[in-house]
């Protein structure tokens, strides 16, 4: 019986370690479980966060990079330049539509405009843009909040879009700062920078003392200028008529008339006291007439001539000045300055129209000064 109970207490034993075994199996596995869940857990959050902190890093990134990028930039339109007017001034293609587009902070001196005449550095500042912003060429334009009183585009100019033209042409002293304030004062401390070096240097318009003005350019050097080189000289009040008549001349004719007139008179009075002939009244008749008897002949043609010369000369050279301008363009497109219409070569009333001429260089000109082309 001892026996019995011995084997029995260790078959119980036995089965006890086994079951002991088991649990501590199921328990080790199951924490490895746990563990590994854990971990896959942990590691699916840090992917999580590592990403969240790329985002933000990317979105730093840009929010940095849109910092540092000029605003100017965010806001320029693409246009095609179609034609150029003067140095500030041109023609483009905005939006499929054809625009005037006037330049924003600078002023360049006029070539084309019916109450300036040609301003010195006019044909160099045109020249300039013809040669950066040829017809056909791809620019950008930031547009300002408003158009000016003629209805044209206001907008800095962009070569490239880095690249603003109008600060390269005042850098090369063809075009004075202005501060618009009414529209924008953008770029406006760089342009001043460009200007002062342009003026510290003496290049173009800052060449001549006394040229550039706070309002302007300088209208008595300017009509000096288009007087000597023969350019257009509108609203300058140059006389260009006969002078008038030295008073010792007035004297000498009023004297002629008044030998002419005795001599008449003398003629007339000997002709009625004495028996006249047919040919003598005829002599008198012709006398009256300003054509004397041959002992009076070298005074009277004189006289007569003399005052038809005056007469003649002053009204016809006043008219020449007045009716042509802008002579630098004669020969090319013809405008009426009454009926603001412009005739081009082989036009029907190119050849007809021969009073008040203004000539231009291109229709733009023509158009930009208010002409409008002729329908025939």
């Amino acid at each position: 019986m001892s026996k019995q109970k011995v084997k029995k207490s260790i078959f119980k034993r036995w089965w006890f370690w086994v079951a002991a075994v088991i649990v501590f199996f199921i328990i080790v596995g199951s924490l490895s479980d746990g563990s590994s869940g854990n971990s896959s857990t942990a590691s699916s959050t840090t992917k999580v966060s590592d990403s969240h902190k790329t985002k933000h890093s990317s979105k730093t990134k840009t929010k940095r990079s849109e910092k540092s990028t000029p605003k100017q930039k965010s806001n320029l339109v693409p246009a095609v330049v179609l034609g150029n007017i003067d140095g500030d001034t041109i023609r483009a293609k905005v939006n499929s539509k054809d625009e005037t587009v006037r330049m924003l902070l600078i002023d360049t001196p006029k070539l084309v405009d019916s109450e300036a005449p040609v301003e010195p550095y006019s044909h160099d500042a045109a020249d300039y843009a013809a040669k950066v912003l040829p017809t056909g060429r791809h620019i950008y334009l930031q547009k300002g909040a408003k158009r000016d009183k003629d209805n044209n585009l206001l907008a800095f100019v962009y070569i490239t879009p880095k690249d603003m033209y109008n600060e390269y042409i005042v850098k090369k002293g063809l075009a004075r700062v202005v501060n618009a304030s009414a529209n924008t004062t953008a770029h406006l401390s760089t342009l001043q920078k460009n200007e002062d070096y342009a003026q510290s240097h003496k290049l173009g318009i800052w060449s001549i003392s006394g040229y550039v003005k706070s309002s302007g350019y300088s209208k008595s050097i300017s009509c000096d200028y288009a007087s000597k080189h023969n350019y257009s000289t509108r609203t300058c009040n140059i006389a260009k008529t006969t002078p008038k008549p030295s008073s010792s001349a007035t004297v000498k004719k009023t004297t002629s008339s008044s030998s002419v007139h005795s001599t008449v008179s003398n003629q007339t009075a000997s002709s009625s006291n004495s028996s006249s002939t047919p040919s003598r009244s005829s002599t008198v008749k012709t006398a009256t007439s300003h054509t004397v008897t041959p002992r009076s002949t070298h005074v009277a043609p004189k006289t007569t001539h003399s005052s038809s010369t005056t007469a003649r000369t002053s009204p016809s050279h006043s008219t020449t000045t007045h009716q042509q301008s802008n002579l630098s363009c004669q020969g090319k497109i013809k405008g009426n300055a009454n009926s603001k219409i412009y005739h081009l070569p082989g036009d029907a009333y190119y050849n007809r129209t021969t009073a008040n001429i203004v000539w231009f260089c291109t229709e733009a000109q023509a158009q930009k000064a208010g002409y409008r082309a002729s329908e025939r």
